[in-house]
């Protein structure tokens, strides 16, 4: 499209948002910006479904109620973004929930191979369990991937 309007941005915002790319709706809304498009209430409704999972998964984690936190991430209807799957990473590092933040971590770096903050978290809370072999193996991993 030569010109894009509200709908236009919005529509690829919400879709970007549906399909669990929050990085990329959250990119597309600052390049609106920068166009000088001002976002309506629709958009902010694309953006926050995003944000609503990563919120509501932060809120159970907290509390410790990691079943509840998982079965809302399956039940999402669509796939799981960084900004989820954090939130649920942060809750266990919390509550030191190391099988969870095992598979959560496994999940991010699949995401995210190089993003640092996983490998940190996962590496943390094998400290704190005082399973520094796993601490170790998790250093190597980052070293050998040059992070």
């Amino acid at each position: 499209m030569e010109e894009k309007d509200v709908l236009a941005w919005t529509a690829m915002i919400s879709v970007f948002a549906l399909h669990g790319l929050g990085n990329e709706a959250f990119d597309l809304f600052e390049e609106m910006k920068m166009e000088g498009v001002k976002p309506n209430n629709v958009t902010f409704t694309g953006l926050l479904s995003v944000q609503h999972y990563a919120c509501v998964v932060d809120l159970l984690g907290r509390a410790a109620l990691f079943e509840e936190a998982e079965d809302l991430i399956g039940s999402m209807p669509m796939e799981p973004d960084a900004f989820v799957w954090g939130a649920l990473l942060g809750s266990c590092r919390m509550h030191g929930n190391v099988e969870l933040v095992e598979r959560v971590a496994s999940y991010l770096i699949k995401m995210e191979p190089y993003n640092h903050v996983f490998y940190v978290g996962l590496s943390d809370i094998y400290a704190k369990a005082q399973r520094f072999d796993d601490v170790k193996r998790i250093r190597v991993a980052m070293e050998e991937r040059g992070i």
